[in-house]
């Protein structure tokens, strides 16, 4: 039989939300429609939003609910709102959108006719670019940056101690004052853009795993009892939690596919410059230690499929105990 992927999905309701330009639509409901109530007082809107490029790439944004939670503990009310594109109900429908675009271009959507589907529908290529597709190239953009400022900086220290110890020269202190200084702006740099780097990737990964998860919230929600009972509380929140959480997990580590290899090559270039064949030597040991590395992967991967079925058979049991019991508590009362 061929497997059928089944969605609700409402045009209107998720571009209202996903292109509003003022930003008021991405704050609505489950479904979307009525916005987010705010337990804040009016104005107190999300700093980051009106922060400049030098606020946001220092954190200068979050200075003074840092210096209120120095000053006493932080309440509810002390929090600012979340910005559009963070909240659960926008990224639920966008996410939604991009699931949609999905299925229409792997033909599962609408597929009455029995006509065989050009290809199975992918929950990363959904996420990667149908859905967050614009973030995730300027992801990619900032880790080119950051190796690149990463493998100038030894590069700079080496034609700093070649201009030391030039002995025609006798060593221009200006040219080696040049170096230096370009060595800390590439320090500076680097450290600038890994942590602007590492902030909105976690953050990107956190919006897809909202996403997810508000989506299958809605599913289970949907579901009859009958289908509930026999999918499981137990799947449903390992999915919610374990699954949803592998995934964005997955997303947030997919520059280093082809960002480890580009690390790898330049770093054997410049050894290989300095040393020659005895640059290889470390890339020798990898390799002789990459069978023991597949193997560890391979078990952990078998082990987190037993705890995974373990943890659904606990939640299930308990769940059908506590049932059980609440049946047992109305009959006593009775």
């Amino acid at each position: 039989g061929q497997q059928r992927y089944d969605y609700d999905y409402d045009d209107e309701g998720a571009e209202e939300g996903d292109d509003g330009g003022d930003g008021s639509g991405g704050g609505g409901g489950c479904c979307g429609g009525s916005p987010i109530p705010s337990h804040n007082p009016p104005g107190f809107a999300n700093p980051e939003t009106r922060a400049g490029i030098v606020s946001k790439v220092l954190f200068l944004w979050i200075t003074p609910l840092l210096r209120t939670g120095k000053q006493r503990p932080l309440e509810f009310d002390d929090l600012q709102e979340l910005e559009t594109m963070d909240q659960s109900a926008f990224n639920g429908r966008l996410v939604r959108r991009a699931w949609a675009e999905e299925l229409r271009a792997t033909g599962h959507a609408n597929n009455e006719d029995g006509a065989t589907p050009v290809t199975q529908p992918g929950i990363l290529r959904t996420l990667l670019i149908r859905g967050y597709g614009q973030r995730m190239a300027m992801m990619a953009l900032f880790r080119l940056c950051f190796i690149g400022l990463k493998y100038a900086q030894p590069m700079a220290m080496n034609s700093l101690v070649k201009a030391a110890g030039d002995d025609d020269s006798g060593g221009d202190w200006q040219t080696m004052l040049s170096y230096a200084f370009a060595i800390f702006v590439l320090n500076m740099a680097q450290s600038l853009i890994s942590s602007t780097y590492s902030y909105q990737m976690q953050r990107l990964a956190t919006n897809q795993r909202l996403g997810l998860m508000h989506e299958l919230f809605l599913k289970g929600m949907r579901l009859s009892s009958a289908s509930r009972s026999k999918i499981g509380i137990g799947a449903i929140v390992s999915h919610m939690q374990i699954d949803c959480d592998n995934v964005s997990s997955g997303a947030q580590v997919v520059n280093n596919v082809w960002g480890i290899p580009i690390q790898l090559c330049t770093a054997l270039v410049l050894l290989y410059d300095q040393l020659g064949v005895a640059a290889f030597t470390g890339l020798g040991v990898m390799i002789l230690l990459a069978p023991l590395h597949f193997t560890i992967i391979r078990w952990q991967k078998k082990n987190r499929k037993r705890v995974m079925k373990a943890r659904d058979s606990r939640v299930k049991f308990l769940s059908e105990l506590l049932q059980v019991s609440e049946r047992c508590c109305e009959r006593v009362s009775e």
